[in-house]
Parts: C-alpha cells; structure tokens; sequence
C-alpha cells in the first residue's frame, strides 16, 4: 500500500499514539496518507476512535509480525 508518512507508536501508551498522530496530521496536507504501525489493539482502537471525531479516514488495515498497521488520511476540508 502506498503511503506517505509512518507513525510508529510501538512501545507508546494512551494517550501518547493518540496525540503523536494528531500533532503530525496537522503539519500535513489533504490527502496524504500516513502508516501507523501499533503494537496491540488498545492503541489501534483509541485511534480509530480519534480518527471518526477528527476528519480521518481509515484507508486500510493489516497486520505484519505481530504489529496492527492502520493507513490513516486527512480528508479535505
């Protein structure tokens, strides 16, 4: 998957992933596409759950080597 930017919050714990992953959305433009590679799903969770309050879309989801990736987008506006 094609993507723009990485968030690693391995070894980060709520709010930490959370508020990494605000700070960087605001430096960037519509449309750009960043990775988030967490350890386990409680972090996965309290970001999606930030994602449907702040104007993110989940574009896609997986799971490599025991680490959730979520690929997050700024949408317009």
């Amino acid at each position: 998957m094609r993507y723009d930017r990485t968030l690693d919050t391995r070894g980060q714990t709520c709010p930490l992933p959370v508020i990494s992953l605000k700070k960087m959305m605001r430096t960037c433009d519509d449309n750009i596409i960043v990775r988030v590679i967490c350890a386990d799903n409680e972090v996965l969770q309290d970001i999606l759950s930030y994602m449907d309050k702040c104007g993110l879309e989940l574009i896609n989801n997986d799971i490599c080597a025991d680490n959730k990736i979520a690929y997050v987008q700024k949408r317009k506006g």
